[in-house]
């Protein structure tokens, strides 16, 4: 009678079961870290991508609303954003604001086709050329484009336009 209280007391798990559990969430684990990894890198690209569209379009309303002229300048060795600079050293209206991509990631880079400074004008538009901006992380990156009256847009990677040759290029 005592042998059968002793198997009966003695309830747990085998080394053996919990080795096969171990192994088990291992492989789960080595399964999901990538797909963590691809999802962290697309999610910095897109919030960062989504700020700076906001940001572009903000300026151009502003610049429209108050009829002057709005600068961002875009450091990429620092990779930070500066928003609404004062280029002229006596703007009462300027509110600048400092945007750092490492808010989003610390290996987010920001790349473009034309110098650090985006202006428009008190009608909105940008002097020069079309700028375009690239955001990378990994393999993965998006692009925005600036054209001549100031309206940004974002290019799609699967596009094949003339400005696609371009965001790949940066």
């Amino acid at each position: 009678m005592q042998d059968s209280q002793v198997e009966s007391s003695e309830r747990g798990f085998s080394l053996l079961e919990l080795m096969v559990v171990i192994a088990i969430l291992g492989v789960l684990a080595s399964i999901a870290f990538p797909a963590y990894q691809t999802w962290s890198e697309h999610s910095a690209v897109n919030n960062a991508n989504s700020t700076l569209m906001n940001k572009l379009k903000q300026a151009r309303n502003l610049a429209v609303a108050e009829s002057r002229s709005i600068t961002l300048q875009i450091d990429p060795a620092a990779k930070k954003i500066i928003y609404d600079v004062d280029t002229t050293g006596n703007c009462e209206n300027c509110t600048q604001e400092t945007i750092t991509l490492a808010q989003f990631s610390p290996q987010l880079e920001i790349r473009k086709n034309r110098t650090n400074n985006l202006t428009f004008d008190s009608q909105g538009s940008i002097a020069g050329q079309v700028t375009t901006f690239k955001l990378v992380q990994g393999g993965y990156y998006k692009c925005i484009s600036v054209n001549l009256i100031g309206r940004a847009y974002m290019i799609t990677q699967d596009s094949d336009v003339g400005v696609i040759k371009t965001c790949k290029g940066l």
